[in-house]
């Protein structure tokens, strides 16, 4: 049986929300939440350490989802959001203590559009990779591990359509981050029956920008 596959029968909930401030009778930002799932806390599989799932976020994949319909409003702002974690390390600097590592240098990127297809002008940096909760070791006691954290980006309010489609690409445009064993892995959350989610693959740092390829291959277990 591959790896990234298991006798689960479910559908999962990538952790990618868009987050827009609305602005309600003149109070304060009150945030509306667009996800899946939408409540936060629920994003617990794959990036918290043990089993990972294979769904590491790199150079040659990107992970799509389709965000639910927009909620009718007046917004102020708008954020893109991606929980990752376990990031994996490299020894840390010349004189560094054992369980000083440091993160594998790298960026990434997340883009919204209407269509699975992405344009340079729809990218955006989400994070980079020293800034994600690391991997744990079971021989060692790493500085830098934790939980997966929720990173956030703001982009133009223009580029949500609150009356068509909105598909958030989540990748990374470094090479060296290729496989589960060099990569940060992006969290998930038990899903519904809606598909709603997909892995474009064969790429080279950049997002799909042909939309009938980059939903070849949905999410589901």
């Amino acid at each position: 049986m591959p790896r990234g596959f298991s006798f689960l029968k479910t559908l999962l909930a990538l952790s990618v929300f868009c987050a827009l401030p609305a602005a309600l009778f003149g109070a304060s930002d009150l945030p509306v939440y667009v996800a899946q799932d939408p409540n936060l806390h629920d994003y617990t599989l794959f990036a918290n350490n043990g089993w990972d799932g294979n769904w590491f976020v790199g150079y040659t994949t990107a992970w799509i989802k389709q965000l639910p319909p927009i909620p009718p409003g007046t917004y102020q702002r708008a954020y893109i959001g991606v929980k990752l974690g376990c990031m994996k390390s490299l020894p840390g600097l010349p004189g560094a203590k054992p369980w000083e590592q440091r993160a594998i240098p790298g960026k990434i990127f997340t883009a919204i559009s209407s269509t699975a297809a992405w344009t340079e002008d729809q990218t955006f940096l989400l994070t980079t990779t020293d800034d994600i909760p690391l991997e744990g070791a079971a021989d060692s006691a790493i500085e830098g591990v934790g939980e997966s954290q929720w990173f956030w980006t703001a982009i133009p309010l223009s580029y949500v359509s609150l009356t068509k489609d909105n598909y958030v690409a989540v990748w990374s445009n470094t090479s060296e981050l290729v496989t589960i064993a060099s990569s940060p892995v992006i969290a998930a959350a038990y899903g519904g029956k809606e598909q709603n989610s997909w892995l474009a693959k064969d790429l080279t740092g950049a997002p799909p920008t042909d939309a009938k390829k980059s939903l070849q291959t949905p999410i589901s277990f």
